[in-house]
């Protein structure tokens, strides 16, 4: 009778190796230690289940990628599956970044149970990867009248019965949407400090990200200094287009963005016999930095960081007394929102 798969599987950012050990035989020479994070399989497995190398393939089926990349934890993993009455179970022994601990899972069919092994790896490595699809539910027998024995059908050895093969794990979408919303200080384009709303939907790439945006600042007060009655309130609404390569670091995203916006300010006059109002042309050039956080598929928190340059820098003037407001060379926003994903 032919024994359980026994092998240890390592890989590393310098590349895979695979290599066969022999219960109770210790190996002749240490391995080289590898630089960066270390990744270590060992697959203990009954003949006919999957074997090592099947593991190994669907734990990087999960994550779309090898493990032992830059950014993923170093982990040593040991699986065992043991037949049962009632299926199969296994014993998943881990130590992430030193730390041991302990998972047991169980599954009606050994493919199940192998699946469910690479997952809780993949998951380990990477908390956003996507489950399996659960296992089905045994279909409850049907009821049937009697009828008359007939001759039981051949029954074809086990051996001559085709093999089920397991449906290939879901992988992530290449490319994604995004919603964003929350709230923003900016000082430069309206007089003193102004808070304001924004709001961008995106298309996300493995690497780079683009924005369509629009962003509304409340009216401030500007005054004139020989009259602090007198003077005018303004407000400012703009759309913005931004392009973003990204640094990824799951579950850690930094957009590093370039953009252009255009919109229009109104000031409206207060402390004068007529009040009028006034739109002049906004225009700007911006440059950011933001974090992304998110812990899960769908959902994160985002802040940014951007420094705007006007273009374009209207006056607003009272006839016959002074300007009342000018927009500062440069000026710098601070954003802080909600991020949604999909699909």
């Amino acid at each position: 009778m032919l024994g359980p798969d026994v092998r240890r599987h390592r890989c590393a950012r310098t590349g895979l190796a695979i290599a066969l050990v022999m219960v109770g035989v210790e190996p002749s020479a240490a391995a080289a230690p590898e630089q960066g994070p270390a990744f270590e399989l060992e697959w203990l497995a009954p003949a006919g289940c999957p074997d090592l190398d099947d593991g190994a393939a669907r734990i990087e089926a999960f994550l779309g990628r090898p493990p032992g990349q830059p950014g993923d934890p170093d982990v040593r993993a040991q699986v065992r599956i043991v037949g049962t009455t009632d299926g199969f179970t296994v014993e998943i022994e881990l130590t992430i970044d030193g730390a041991p601990s302990q998972r047991t899972l169980h599954g009606r069919r050994c493919e199940i149970a192998a699946e469910g092994a690479a997952y809780v790896i993949a998951a380990v490595i990477d908390p956003t990867v996507d489950p399996p699809a659960p296992e089905p539910e045994p279909e409850p027998p049907t009821p049937t009248l009697p009828t008359a024995p007939r001759t039981p059908p051949a029954v074809r050895p086990a051996a001559e019965r085709p093999s089920a093969r397991p449906a290939a794990p879901r992988r992530t979408a290449a490319v994604r949407g995004a919603l964003r919303i929350g709230g923003a200080l900016g000082v430069g384009a309206l007089p003193r400090v102004a808070g304001g709303l924004a709001a961008s939907a995106g298309v996300l790439l493995p690497r780079l990200r683009f924005e369509l945006g629009v962003s509304h600042w409340f009216a401030r007060p500007a005054r004139l200094d020989a009259r602090p009655d007198t003077g005018g309130d303004i407000d400012l609404t703009a759309a913005a287009a931004r392009v973003c390569p990204l640094v990824v670091a799951r579950p850690v995203e930094v957009p590093l963005c370039a953009g252009l916006e255009l919109g229009r300010m109104r000031g409206t006059g207060t402390g004068i016999a007529q009040p009028t109002t006034a739109r002049l042309l906004w225009a700007a050039l911006s440059a950011s930095a933001g974090l992304v956080w998110m812990p899960s598929r769908w959902a994160g928190l985002w802040l940014d960081a951007a420094l705007q340059v006007p273009i374009s820098r209207p006056v607003f003037a009272v006839d016959g007394v002074g300007r009342v407001f000018q927009p500062a060379p440069a000026g710098f926003v601070g954003a802080l929102g909600v991020e949604a994903r999909f699909p």
